[in-house]
């Protein structure tokens, strides 16, 4: 077969064991900033948290962030 997609999403955490995982998904963006003020901007070793919260974030709350990092004011 040709390359393979593996699927994957955060893994699960036992601080939020309720299917609302709007908290896990706050920690985890913070998990990720913090790393990134820790280690710097270059660093890769911080995509793992940035691909946990891309997953569990609503794709809404993506583009706002997007948004305010460009100086602009969500809508």
């Amino acid at each position: 077969m040709a390359d393979e997609i593996e699927l994957k999403t955060a893994p699960a955490d036992f601080r939020f064991p309720t299917t609302n995982q709007t908290r896990h998904c706050f920690t985890r963006y913070i998990e990720f900033h913090r790393c990134l003020a820790a280690k710097g901007e270059e660093s890769n070793e911080c995509e793992r948290f940035a691909k946990y919260y891309r997953s569990l974030c609503p794709g809404e709350w993506h583009n706002e962030i997007l948004q305010g990092r460009q100086g602009k004011q969500p809508c």
